[in-house]
């Protein structure tokens, strides 16, 4: 599938406020550090996971998103089986999920986790179209806060009253 031949205005309201739904109850937007040594390194995915017999809407997914990324079976020892959709490609996750959750937006504390994560993609993106292999000392700085903003925003808080 060509990256090119997406266009958000092509997604139907009703496709766009089910992947929005969606993601809001089944998603989860996340990055990685990693460092060693003189190596550092930042990455960001969006993964749902659903219960094995709902793969058909994973399915669904990547065809609204026309993404090849495969859909994983994770077989749970006593439990109901799995399955899960990564997408790590940052020009996808930049071109076409942020698009996608700017006309279509996600609700409630979703909301807010996916704006820090979309900053995350913005940074990741600009370097690697850039091909520059270091981050810049601001770059990796900004990245920490929000991978710490990430973790603080998903922390329960006990409704009060």
């Amino acid at each position: 599938m060509q990256i090119y031949n997406w266009a958000k205005e092509n997604l139907k309201p009703e496709d766009g406020g089910w992947l929005a739904g969606l993601m809001a109850g089944e998603g989860c937007f996340f990055m990685r550090i990693q460092s060693r040594l003189s190596w550092w390194s930042a990455s960001a995915q969006l993964m749902i996971k659903l219960r094995a017999d709902d793969r058909g809407a994973l399915k669904e997914v990547k065809r609204l998103w026309q993404i090849d990324t495969r859909i994983r079976l994770r077989a749970q020892k006593g439990k109901c089986d799995m399955v899960d959709l990564t997408i790590a490609k940052i020009g996808i996750l930049r071109n076409r999920i942020i698009p996608t959750f700017r006309l279509y937006p996600l609700r409630a504390k979703k909301h807010r986790d996916f704006e820090i994560w979309a900053e995350a993609v913005e940074i990741i993106y600009q370097k690697n179209i850039t091909k520059v292999k270091q981050f810049k000392s601001w770059e990796k700085e900004r990245l920490e806060e929000i991978e710490a903003e990430l973790k603080a925003v998903r922390e329960f808080i006990e409704p009060s009253g």
